[in-house]
């Protein structure tokens, strides 16, 4: 990371522009790599809602997951920043009083330390590590919410398609995952540090199903107003135009 850091400071003057998907990351390259504001600027990352609302969900019975089982989905690579000792210490207090499944979809440095992490909380029946999925839609459509608890994002694709799909989320409250989720209206955003507020979250959720449901239609409206495919291409065809002029 730090030699992208390095010649991402180094090449700030060859580029006429430089494009962030989100404002997190356009904050970022301004104030701690330097890029000048007037060659900055922001497209957000496109989704594309057809394709998503044509995917079906995956057969929980054929993953070993029940219908009544609560169904905890994370993705993403797996690296400590994204602070997966955290979900796994959510569930592992959440299943006191649910019946609890967690799927972590996805590779990475960490799988081993948070695989062992799993062993050592007696989690193995409860936390499924199954490595990278094609079908990370279908997972969240089966799913009753999404948990992210990163420690740093720039802007992460997994939470637009579980606001997509219609799935709950759940994330730390970090700028990146603000920005999406426009919290309070469509998600719950906690510290990354605190398992204690991550459980009591996924605790409402799972019990108010009607709480849940409204939040993940506010947040599906949401990616259709900002992230719509169609519209984000037209921001990139506008911006060459622009250029090329």
């Amino acid at each position: 990371r730090s030699c992208l850091l390095w010649l991402d400071a180094a090449t700030i003057v060859l580029s006429d522009l430089h494009v962030a998907n989100s404002n997190a990351v356009a904050v970022h390259l301004r104030e701690d790599l330097g890029f000048p504001a007037n060659r900055l600027c922001t497209i957000r990352n496109g989704i594309d809602l057809r394709k998503i609302d044509a995917a079906a969900p995956i057969d929980r019975l054929r993953h070993g997951i029940s219908p009544n089982q609560k169904l905890i989905i994370w993705a993403g690579r797996m690296d400590p920043v994204k602070n997966l000792s955290v979900l796994i210490e959510t569930v592992a207090r959440l299943r006191i009083d649910f019946d609890v499944r967690a799927v972590l979809l996805g590779d990475g440095p960490s799988r081993s330390p948070i695989e062992n992490l799993i062993r050592s909380r007696h989690l193995p029946n409860v936390i499924d590590t199954p490595g990278w999925s094609g079908d990370v839609i279908g997972w969240l459509k089966s799913a009753d919410l999404l948990l992210f608890p990163s420690i740093t994002e720039g802007s992460p694709n997994v939470l637009l398609e579980a606001m997509a799909c219609r799935c709950p989320v759940i994330a730390s409250d970090i700028p990146a995952c603000r920005e999406l989720i426009l919290y309070p209206m469509s998600g719950r955003l906690f510290h990354h540090a605190t398992p204690r507020m991550f459980v009591r979250a996924v605790s409402e959720l799972l019990t108010d199903r009607d709480n849940a449901k409204s939040l993940a239609q506010q947040a599906r409206s949401i990616v259709e107003q900002r992230h719509e495919i169609q519209h984000i291409a037209r921001q990139w065809a506008d911006l060459y135009r622009r250029i090329a002029g």
